[in-house]
């Protein structure tokens, strides 16, 4: 009985240890491909980049259900437009990009594989690689944000037709 629970344990051990190891050599690749800096980049320029509300209505004045800037409501469609862009460009936060990425490379890689990536990252043309990769990453939207994007406009156009409809119901009682 003895042998067969240090048997167990020394099994146990060897699979544990290498689970962490290999995680750890994953955190080594997020750390080098800038994961983390990356998406924070993406997010910075997401936002920047998103339309205000006053740009989107002169575009598509019939989105806002009979809501001008005039109304007493515009302030609200400025708000709830401002929300739609801000949980589009932070639907996943770096730390937790960089957790999915650790884990995607520990699922589809072997600790030596990724040691052998490294490996090749610290030789002159990995670290040129690593600097191109990174520019080219922080040129661009990410390409899950089209799904977000769309379930983002869902719920935010949802939103603006209950505004639209709440306007709609004060006009009545003047």
């Amino acid at each position: 009985m003895y042998f067969i629970k240090v048997a167990f344990f020394c099994v146990f051990m060897l699979f544990y240890s290498s689970q962490v190891f290999a995680s750890d050599q994953s955190d080594k690749l997020v750390l080098l491909f800038d994961l983390k800096g990356i998406l924070e980049k993406r997010i910075e320029g997401c936002i920047k980049a998103s339309p205000s509300a006053e740009e989107i209505v002169s575009k598509y004045s019939g989105q806002f259900y009979g809501i001008t800037e005039a109304s007493k409501y515009w302030p609200r469609v400025v708000e709830i437009y401002k929300n739609y862009y801000t949980s589009i460009c932070n639907s996943m936060s770096a730390d937790d990009y960089a957790k999915f990425a650790a884990g995607f490379y520990d699922e589809r890689m072997t600790p030596e594989e990724i040691n052998e990536v490294l490996a090749f990252f610290s030789t002159p043309t990995g670290k040129k690689f690593l600097g191109v990769n990174h520019a080219f990453e922080t040129s661009g939207f990410g390409s899950g944000a089209q799904d977000k994007m769309k379930e983002a406009e869902e719920t935010y156009t949802h939103q603006l037709h209950e505004l639209a409809q709440e306007a709609d119901l004060n006009r009545d009682r003047k």
